[in-house]
């Protein structure tokens, strides 16, 4: 089976599910295809963040404290290439736990959620990819984490505009200075 490791740039979403073999996670692919992930949401999500190299932990007390939320917290995940922008992944409530611990909000790639409907008991949220998913929470809920997911795009989003900002300034100074290097040389011999 298939690990979310070998598929990172290709999720859409991932829940926790029941099977045969226990609590594990449904990974929703761009395709439209669905594949289990034998471990729990939870070992999914820190595995997700790994193959970005991002530390859940401190980027959740910075959400956290930015934001004033607790857990469940959406992630940001920096691009891997440069041509493409950072995902953030929002939490929804899918189910109701079964035991203590038990995880019940799957986490959707924001960019491929393209509107929210109310629905009775819940919501729906309608993928880019065509499929519909089922929600617990209402649509004003669905619509804040939305929203929240979108401000921490921007949020991050913005650090790394700064941060290629920065970059630039740098790699023009540098210039700047082999320019002087190369134009004291030249008129030395003028």
């Amino acid at each position: 089976m298939p690990r979310i490791e070998e598929l990172c740039e290709q999720v859409v979403s991932f829940c926790p599910v029941y099977t045969g073999e226990g609590n594990c996670t449904e990974i929703l692919l761009h395709d439209g295809c669905k594949v289990i992930d034998q471990r729990s949401l939870n070992s999914v999500r820190r595995a997700l963040a790994r193959c970005y190299s991002v530390d859940l932990e401190a980027q959740g007390k910075e959400i956290s404290l930015l934001f004033g939320r607790r857990s469940p917290l959406p992630f940001y995940l920096p691009p891997k290439t440069l041509e493409r922008v950072g995902r953030v992944f929002i939490p929804f409530r899918m189910r109701r736990p079964r035991v203590h611990h038990d995880a019940a909000s799957g986490f959707y790639d924001i960019s491929y959620i393209t509107r929210p409907e109310a629905k009775e008991s819940g919501s729906l949220l309608h993928l880019s990819t065509g499929s519909r998913v089922k929600v617990f929470g209402s649509l004003a809920a669905a619509r804040a984490n939305i929203f929240l997911g979108r401000e921490l795009a921007d949020h991050f989003g913005q650090a790394r505009r700064a941060d290629d900002e920065n970059d630039v300034l740098q790699a023009v100074t540098v210039i700047g200075r082999y320019l002087q290097r190369i134009e004291e040389r030249l008129s030395r011999l003028v």
